[in-house]
Protein backbone atom coordinates (compact mmCIF):
# COMPACT_ATOMS: atom_id res chain seq x y z
CA UNK A 1 0.00 0.00 0.00
CA UNK A 2 1.34 3.68 -0.66
CA UNK A 3 1.58 5.86 1.37
CA UNK A 4 -0.93 8.72 1.04
CA UNK A 5 1.90 11.29 -0.06
CA UNK A 6 2.97 9.16 -2.69
CA UNK A 7 -0.27 8.94 -4.03
CA UNK A 8 -1.08 11.91 -3.89
CA UNK A 9 2.40 12.88 -5.80
CA UNK A 10 1.27 9.94 -8.49
CA UNK A 11 -2.16 12.00 -8.77
CA UNK A 12 -0.34 14.96 -9.89
CA UNK A 13 2.33 13.11 -12.04
CA UNK A 14 -0.36 12.11 -14.00
CA UNK A 15 -1.49 15.95 -14.43
CA UNK A 16 2.04 16.36 -16.10
CA UNK A 17 2.98 18.64 -12.35
CA UNK A 18 6.82 18.84 -12.83
CA UNK A 19 7.02 19.99 -9.22
CA UNK A 20 5.45 16.76 -7.95
CA UNK A 21 7.95 14.40 -9.88
CA UNK A 22 11.13 16.55 -8.44
CA UNK A 23 9.53 15.27 -4.99
CA UNK A 24 9.93 11.75 -5.83
CA UNK A 25 13.37 12.45 -7.43
CA UNK A 26 14.62 14.29 -4.06
CA UNK A 27 13.58 11.53 -2.49
CA UNK A 28 15.07 8.67 -4.58
CA UNK A 29 17.25 9.86 -6.55
CA UNK A 30 20.66 9.35 -3.74
CA UNK A 31 19.94 5.89 -3.00
CA UNK A 32 19.11 5.06 -6.41
CA UNK A 33 22.37 6.77 -7.27
CA UNK A 34 23.43 4.24 -4.20
CA UNK A 35 21.89 1.19 -6.09
CA UNK A 36 23.69 1.94 -9.65
CA UNK A 37 27.12 2.92 -8.37
CA UNK A 38 27.07 -0.72 -7.07
CA UNK A 39 25.53 -2.28 -10.13
CA UNK A 40 27.21 -0.12 -13.43
CA UNK A 41 30.58 1.78 -14.56
CA UNK A 42 31.04 4.46 -12.27
CA UNK A 43 31.32 6.91 -15.15
CA UNK A 44 27.92 5.70 -16.10
CA UNK A 45 25.92 5.99 -12.93
CA UNK A 46 24.63 10.00 -13.93
CA UNK A 47 23.82 8.95 -17.31
CA UNK A 48 21.48 5.81 -15.91
CA UNK A 49 19.84 7.44 -13.08
CA UNK A 50 18.99 10.37 -15.79
CA UNK A 51 16.89 7.59 -17.37
CA UNK A 52 15.57 5.51 -14.75
CA UNK A 53 13.85 8.77 -13.85
CA UNK A 54 12.69 9.67 -17.24
CA UNK A 55 11.32 6.07 -17.39
CA UNK A 56 9.72 6.68 -14.14
CA UNK A 57 8.11 9.88 -15.77
CA UNK A 58 6.65 8.06 -18.83
CA UNK A 59 5.29 4.87 -16.65
CA UNK A 60 3.42 7.53 -14.53
CA UNK A 61 2.61 10.25 -16.63
CA UNK A 62 1.74 8.00 -19.81
CA UNK A 63 -2.51 8.79 -19.24
CA UNK A 64 -2.86 4.76 -18.88
CA UNK A 65 -3.65 5.10 -14.65
CA UNK A 66 -1.44 2.32 -14.20
CA UNK A 67 -1.40 0.70 -10.93
CA UNK A 68 1.34 1.19 -8.48
CA UNK A 69 1.22 -1.10 -5.53
CA UNK A 70 4.97 0.03 -4.53
CA UNK A 71 6.58 3.70 -5.62
CA UNK A 72 9.91 2.22 -3.89
CA UNK A 73 9.83 -1.34 -5.44
CA UNK A 74 8.85 0.13 -9.22
CA UNK A 75 11.62 2.75 -8.95
CA UNK A 76 14.25 0.10 -8.42
CA UNK A 77 12.89 -2.46 -10.39
CA UNK A 78 13.46 0.39 -12.96
CA UNK A 79 16.71 0.45 -11.99
CA UNK A 80 17.45 -2.79 -12.42
CA UNK A 81 16.18 -3.30 -15.74
CA UNK A 82 18.65 -0.25 -16.60
CA UNK A 83 21.89 -1.28 -15.45
CA UNK A 84 20.64 -5.19 -16.99
CA UNK A 85 20.30 -3.24 -20.36
CA UNK A 86 23.29 -1.55 -20.31
CA UNK A 87 24.92 -4.80 -20.00
CA UNK A 88 22.94 -6.43 -22.34
CA UNK A 89 24.71 -9.12 -24.09
CA UNK A 90 28.56 -8.04 -22.40
CA UNK A 91 30.05 -11.37 -21.01
CA UNK A 92 30.80 -11.21 -17.35
CA UNK A 93 34.66 -11.27 -17.82
CA UNK A 94 34.01 -7.96 -19.86
CA UNK A 95 32.33 -6.52 -17.30
CA UNK A 96 34.77 -7.71 -14.65
CA UNK A 97 37.48 -5.55 -16.49
CA UNK A 98 35.86 -2.86 -17.02
CA UNK A 99 35.06 -2.40 -13.05
CA UNK A 100 38.59 -3.07 -12.67
CA UNK A 101 39.42 -0.23 -15.10
CA UNK A 102 37.27 2.31 -13.18
CA UNK A 103 38.75 0.46 -9.72
CA UNK A 104 42.24 1.80 -10.85
CA UNK A 105 40.84 5.24 -11.90
CA UNK A 106 39.20 5.97 -8.94
CA UNK A 107 42.51 5.00 -6.80
CA UNK A 108 43.89 8.36 -8.39
CA UNK A 109 41.49 10.06 -7.49
CA UNK A 110 41.71 9.32 -4.10
CA UNK A 111 44.94 11.28 -3.20
CA UNK A 112 42.03 14.25 -3.47
CA UNK A 113 39.88 13.01 -0.84
CA UNK A 114 40.83 13.66 2.98
CA UNK A 115 42.26 11.45 5.19
CA UNK A 116 38.53 10.73 6.56
CA UNK A 117 36.78 9.73 3.85
CA UNK A 118 39.58 7.93 2.09
CA UNK A 119 38.34 4.95 5.21
CA UNK A 120 34.80 5.17 4.17
CA UNK A 121 36.16 4.81 0.58
CA UNK A 122 38.62 2.01 1.36
CA UNK A 123 35.91 -0.02 3.23
CA UNK A 124 33.41 0.63 0.33
CA UNK A 125 35.44 -0.63 -2.57
CA UNK A 126 37.02 -3.85 -0.43
CA UNK A 127 32.81 -4.36 0.12
CA UNK A 128 32.29 -3.84 -3.15
CA UNK A 129 35.38 -5.77 -5.11
CA UNK A 130 34.05 -9.07 -1.80
CA UNK A 131 30.43 -8.79 -3.49
CA UNK A 132 31.94 -9.06 -7.21
CA UNK A 133 33.45 -12.08 -6.00
CA UNK A 134 30.27 -13.92 -5.59
CA UNK A 135 29.61 -16.84 -7.74
CA UNK A 136 25.83 -15.69 -8.06
CA UNK A 137 24.87 -12.32 -9.23
CA UNK A 138 21.30 -12.99 -7.63
CA UNK A 139 23.00 -13.14 -3.92
CA UNK A 140 25.26 -9.81 -4.64
CA UNK A 141 21.91 -8.09 -5.84
CA UNK A 142 20.00 -9.31 -2.86
CA UNK A 143 22.65 -7.99 -0.47
CA UNK A 144 23.42 -4.88 -2.32
CA UNK A 145 19.41 -4.49 -1.52
CA UNK A 146 19.42 -5.30 1.75
CA UNK A 147 22.16 -3.47 3.41
CA UNK A 148 23.41 -0.55 1.11
CA UNK A 149 19.88 0.08 -0.19
CA UNK A 150 18.36 -0.85 3.15
CA UNK A 151 15.29 -2.10 1.23
CA UNK A 152 12.77 -4.53 2.85
CA UNK A 153 12.47 -8.18 2.08
CA UNK A 154 8.72 -7.39 0.71
CA UNK A 155 10.69 -4.82 -1.46
CA UNK A 156 13.21 -7.23 -2.43
CA UNK A 157 10.57 -9.47 -3.40
CA UNK A 158 9.10 -7.03 -5.67
CA UNK A 159 11.75 -6.10 -7.14
CA UNK A 160 13.60 -9.74 -8.00
CA UNK A 161 9.74 -11.22 -8.51
CA UNK A 162 10.22 -13.90 -6.17
CA UNK A 163 7.98 -14.45 -2.93
CA UNK A 164 8.95 -12.60 0.24
CA UNK A 165 10.25 -16.31 2.05
CA UNK A 166 12.09 -17.29 -1.13
CA UNK A 167 13.86 -13.62 -1.27
CA UNK A 168 14.75 -14.55 2.87
CA UNK A 169 16.10 -17.52 1.81
CA UNK A 170 18.14 -16.58 -0.85
CA UNK A 171 19.58 -13.66 1.59
CA UNK A 172 20.81 -15.92 4.18
CA UNK A 173 22.49 -18.06 1.28
CA UNK A 174 24.27 -15.21 -0.05
CA UNK A 175 25.13 -14.25 3.50
CA UNK A 176 26.79 -17.60 3.96
CA UNK A 177 28.59 -17.70 0.87
CA UNK A 178 30.19 -14.03 1.45
CA UNK A 179 31.22 -15.01 5.50
CA UNK A 180 32.80 -18.06 4.07
CA UNK A 181 34.43 -16.38 0.78
CA UNK A 182 35.81 -14.02 3.78
CA UNK A 183 36.54 -16.68 5.87
CA UNK A 184 38.72 -18.71 3.28
CA UNK A 185 40.73 -15.39 2.32
CA UNK A 186 42.17 -14.46 6.20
Amino acid sequence: MLKIKEQILIGRIRKQDRNAFEEIYDEYAERIHRFLYFRAPTAECDDLLQEVFLDLWDYLSDGRQKQVENLKALVYKIAKNKVANYFGEREREKRLVELGEITIQEESKLALVPDGELDLQADIQKIKKEMEGLENELYREILEMRFIDELSHKEIAEIIEKDVGTTRVLLHRALKQMKEKMNNEK
